[in-house]
Order: C-alpha cells, then structure tokens, then sequence
C-alpha cells in the first residue's frame, strides 16, 4: 500500500468519499481539486487552485497568487496579486497595478510594467500600455508595437485584434490578414 500523501496535501482514492471530498473542496476548504490518474488531491490552504499548466497550477493562498507542482509543493510563494497559468516557459503576473512575466523558478523575465497582459503563445504576447495593445516577445520587445482597442493571443499564424472599432485579425508581424483556411 502506498504511503500518505506528501507535506501540503491531502490524497484521497479517487473513489472513496468523492462527493464528502467535493463538498469540502467547495464549501469547507474553499480549496483547488485537481484530478490525476486516479487520484484527488486537496490543497488544504488553497482558496482557489487552477489547472496544471507546464508542469505548475496557480494558486490562490490568502489573497496572493503563486504556483504548487503536481504534488502540492508551493514551488513559486504565492506574493502576486494575480496571475495566469504557465505558457512556453512563462507566466503573466500582476503585481500592484502592473503585469510582468515570470519563468518556472518565480523569476521575473519581463519586470511589470504593463498595464493588463495575456500569456505567450506562439512566441509573442498581447500587452497593453497607455491604454493600446501591442505584442510583445519573450525578452520584452514590442514585435508589435501598441496601437489596437483590443487584441487577443495568437491561434495558429493569427491574431484577433480590434482597430477603429472594427474586429480583424492580423498575423506576427501585425499586417491585416484573411482567416487561415482549413
């Protein structure tokens, strides 16, 4: 028979007492389930626990945000006022009024400068500064720079944007653009 659960987290049987776990879970605990082969796990101190992510799930712990790996280890101390899940290799986080990004070990990459962010996706990120949104690569840069209402990440080669409050889409480098066919 295998050994209790780790330091940090309750293991039940997948089975045994799910809807006593689930009602913990939601009204008692108001804490994160997360289900892995067949096993639940309970973060006791959790508030709200997202789902995993590039190996870490976000989570909530009296109002600061931070990230616990598949065994509940706190790998990243919750101390952001919010955050995203994991995307190629780093995580938009809000810290104060400013969104920055920070790798797996909790580090920034990108200090907090920007005003709302969205996570990675296909190498480039949507960000907004003085109340327009541009993209921005894994280093910082603006590969687009700022001038959209709104702008969504990008989903196979094309962005989601709106400009002069019409809805288009555009691909990296920012040009109008026609929906991939499929």
């Amino acid at each position: 028979m295998r050994q209790p659960a780790k330091v940090g987290a309750i293991r039940q049987s997948c089975l045994q007492h799910w809807s006593l776990i689930l009602l913990q879970t939601v009204f008692a605990l108001s804490a994160g389930l997360v289900i892995t082969g067949c096993e639940t796990w309970i973060h006791p101190i959790a508030d709200q626990l997202g789902s995993y992510s590039e190996g870490l799930a976000r989570t909530e712990i009296r109002g600061k945000w931070g990230y616990v790996d598949p065994e509940g280890k706190l790998t990243i101390t919750p101390k952001f006022d919010y955050a995203w899940d994991f995307a190629e290799g780093l995580a938009a986080v809000r810290v104060g009024e400013n969104w920055g990004f920070i790798d797996t070990r909790g580090e920034f990459s990108i200090q907090p400068r920007f005003e709302w962010a969205y996570g990675f996706s296909e190498g480039l990120a949507a960000v907004r500064t003085d109340w327009q949104w541009g993209y921005i690569n894994r280093t910082g840069e603006y590969m687009i720079p700022p001038r959209f209402e709104e702008a969504h990440p990008f989903i196979n080669g094309v962005a989601r944007i709106k400009q002069d409050g019409t809805w288009d889409l555009i691909d990296p480098e920012g040009e109008l653009t026609l929906p991939p066919s499929l």
